[in-house]
């Protein structure tokens, strides 16, 4: 019997008309923004190997070690594969950190990345906010249209169990989004694998499957939504109008309203302060420099020995760092208590839950940028280490432009990346909260059927 009412319940959703315009929607979006973002993570990955060599080209050109403690190097941030599929703050983040002995390697985000919530067309697009509408076209009428037909009560004039019918319905609407968001998915995935550049990994496979379902979590709690609202209702009409408005509310005013409100509770210095204080501190450091370069020109007439300079260079970058980090350190904290509590706000609606648990599993939501930064000042301080190590035993006082510096035994940046098990506790919150949406929507949904006056 449960299979009868879940296949009355799937065949009559495909022979609709919205059936068909929804399944070729999803289907255009996804082959289209497959086949742009894969040409756009083609492009990427070429410039960055590009940038890479002329990175290592533009370190090794310079004469003396000096040159390269100040000039630094620049590390080039690959593009995760998994962008083309979910974008997150693949724009929105550095794609360049300078690294030098004489300045910061953390770069400052100047715009609140929440506001990039729905920037683009792709994967999480398609599923957070074209599909979820759909669910909900599906499920508005499901129960009172069902009423208002006349059809409700000849069902349960049958010997079936009010139950029994719920989960036909339940089961018939996910079997019906099921259909176009997997074949949409398998087509999106047949074009990144023709024409992108970087062939699928194991990992990179078994991340595509968790995004996968936890897509089909979040779009069934938006049916389960669209159930519970059709079974308080009594005018298919009314349940409409109703569902729109939450959607709204879940999609678009709880996730960029968050902001607003974490800036109003944790303001944060403005970034061109910041970047005022880090340039008044610089030039100080710089200042103490040059006027010791003067006084022993006054006192021994000529530039100091090259050992003795780059004692004081060594000096002179570690008061930078130092008085650059007492600048830092409270900026990124109220920031991070912004973005904490913002998220924490937004996570009132499933749509931001999702965000961060497929952005996240993508590696590319903003956890990945602390990730990222917190090698890069690791490898900042192996980089130090070997270019104050390389000056301290250069000979010569007065650089050979001739010679290049050897730089066949400098450090070099690797990004690790994180294992499946770490992405999965580090989404552990989301999941539930996904899972808890699913669970009470339906519960709540059962027991108003339950209750339900089909006359």
């Amino acid at each position: 019997m449960l299979w009868v009412i879940i296949k009355k319940e799937f065949l009559g959703n495909i022979k609709t008309l919205k059936f068909i315009w929804s399944f070729l929607l999803c289907l255009l979006l996804m082959g289209t923004s497959s086949f742009i973002r894969t040409t756009q993570y083609n492009q990427r990955i070429t410039n960055y190997h590009a940038n890479v060599k002329l990175h290592l080209k533009t370190a090794g050109s310079y004469s003396a070690y000096r040159d390269l403690a100040e000039q630094g190097i620049k590390i080039d941030r690959p593009a995760d594969i998994l962008s083309i599929f979910v974008e997150g703050l693949e724009n929105n983040l550095p794609g360049v950190f300078s690294i030098s002995s004489s300045s910061e390697s953390v770069v400052g985000i100047e715009k609140n990345w929440l506001f990039s919530l729905f920037g683009t067309i792709d994967y999480l697009f398609v599923i957070s906010t074209i599909m979820s509408l759909v669910a909900i076209l599906f499920t508005y009428d499901a129960i009172c249209g069902e009423k208002e037909r006349g059809t409700l009560k000849l069902l349960l004039s049958n010997p079936i169990p009010k139950d029994l019918l719920l989960w036909g319905k339940v089961l018939g609407g996910y079997l019906t989004l099921l259909f176009p968001v997997t074949v949409s998915f398998l087509l999106g995935l047949l074009i990144v694998n023709i024409i992108c550049q970087t062939p699928f990994s194991a990992y990179d496979f078994s991340r595509l499957g968790l995004i996968f379902i936890i897509s089909l979590i979040y779009l069934g709690t938006f049916c389960n939504l669209g159930l519970f609202v059709s079974s308080v209702t009594v005018k298919s009409s009314t349940a409409l109008l109703v569902l729109l408005l939450i959607w709204l509310v879940l999609v678009f005013l709880i996730p960029n309203l968050s902001p607003l409100l974490a800036s109003s509770v944790y303001p944060v210095t403005p970034m061109q302060k910041i970047m005022e204080e880090k340039r008044n501190t610089i030039e100080t450091a710089w200042e103490k420099f040059e006027e010791k370069y003067a006084k022993y020109d006054e006192e021994y007439g000529g530039v100091p020995l090259m050992d003795k300079g780059s004692v004081w260079m060594i000096e002179r970058d570690k008061e930078i760092t130092e008085e650059i980090e007492k600048i830092e350190n409270p900026y990124q904290l109220s920031l991070n208590q912004q973005l904490k509590l913002s998220m924490n706000i937004s996570r009132l609606s499933p749509v931001s839950s999702f965000f961060y648990t497929i952005s996240h599993l993508a590696q590319t939501d903003y956890l990945m940028h602390l990730q990222i930064m917190a090698m890069l000042k690791k490898y900042k301080q192996a980089f130090i280490e070997y270019v104050n190590r390389m000056m301290i035993e250069e000979d010569s006082p007065i650089p050979d432009l001739l010679n290049k510096i050897d730089i066949t035994e400098m450090p070099q940046f690797v990004m690790k990346k994180p294992p499946l098990i770490e992405l999965i506790n580090n989404i552990q919150r989301d999941i539930f909260l996904l899972i808890s949406w699913l669970v009470i929507l339906f519960v709540t949904t059962y027991f108003t059927f339950l209750k339900y006056d089909i006359r």
